[in-house]
């Protein structure tokens, strides 16, 4: 009896290893697995490009292509599953119906002013006690209705010495927020923690910027000083591009076509390393909490 209950708990903790290793597996796929993307593209009179992301082997993959109409295609295990494209009609809206216009009320009195309408003269003539009560009415609407005139009977020197008084206050508190953010950036654990975030952020860019750039560019224009000027204003990025960039201008007309191509992947397990490494540091979260409670 105790030999098939251990066989049978072997079992239920060989199947639990089993799915924890998948799932360890699976964790690990998605951290270390680049995403890789790819874009080229070209203009020779009209553009033309093309830009893929894919993972895994492509076993996820999105495709976006443009030539005169866009089309974009995801794919799971090399299967289409839908195509998306300007010819698209399933995603078109219903066309909207015409409501009637109401017609425009033109006879309604506001309340304000039917409440104390004069009634019949007849009425008026037989009873003068309602002649006044009437009269009593419409001038007080009338004298509830005119807007009250804010009266400002301050001596101008009075204005003008608040008016100075409040200016520098507001340059007081300026000062004062200007002192307190000059203290805090220049704290020492306040700059360690600001130089390693900013070298958090480098590496992030470098990571995310694609590693294989190629391209070829020729341009002109109908004056060859603009095209020097163009060509000064590059220089000084020459040593950037130089490597993976083909500049070639044109001085006896205008002209621009060229195509461009790069490749580059992201790791979602590098990203979160240089996350975590920033939220492992104490006086980042104490910031982090400043910065909510202000």
């Amino acid at each position: 009896m105790l030999a098939i209950i251990f066989c049978i708990m072997k079992i239920i903790g060989i199947i639990l290893l089993g799915i924890l290793g998948l799932l360890l597996f699976l964790v690990l796929l998605v951290l270390l697995v680049p995403i890789r993307y790819r874009a080229d593209g070209s203009y020779y009179g009209r553009p033309k490009a093309c830009a893929s992301v894919s993972w895994l082997l492509h076993i996820l993959s999105l495709r976006v292509e443009y030539e005169q109409e866009s089309d974009i295609c995801v794919r799971v295990f090399g299967i289409r599953l839908r195509t998306f494209d300007r010819k698209d009609t399933s995603a078109e809206k219903p066309s909207e119906e015409k409501l009637p216009e109401a017609e425009p009320q033109n006879n309604q009195v506001p309340e304000a002013a039917e409440a104390w309408k004069k009634p019949p003269a007849d009425e008026v003539q037989n009873d003068p006690l309602r002649e006044e009560e009437w009269n009593a009415a419409g001038q007080s609407d009338k004298t509830r209705r005119q807007p009250e005139q804010p009266s400002d009977r301050r001596n101008p020197f009075e204005k003008l010495r608040i008016t100075i008084q409040e200016i520098c206050d507001k340059l007081k508190s300026v000062k004062q927020k200007k002192e307190e953010w000059t203290e805090f950036l220049t704290r020492d654990e306040n700059k360690k923690t600001f130089r390693l975030v900013w070298r958090q952020l480098r590496a992030v860019i470098k990571h995310v910027l694609p590693g294989n750039i190629e391209g070829r560019v020729r341009f002109g224009f109908d004056d060859p000083y603009k095209t020097g000027q163009v060509l000064m204003y590059i220089g000084p990025f020459y040593g950037f591009y130089a490597k993976h960039l083909d500049i070639i201008p044109v001085f006896d007309e205008p002209v621009l076509e060229g195509e461009l191509r790069l490749r580059g992947r992201i790791r979602i397990g590098t990203m979160l390393a240089l996350a975590v490494r920033i939220l492992l540091d104490k006086n980042f979260r104490k910031l982090i909490g400043r910065f909510r409670k202000a």
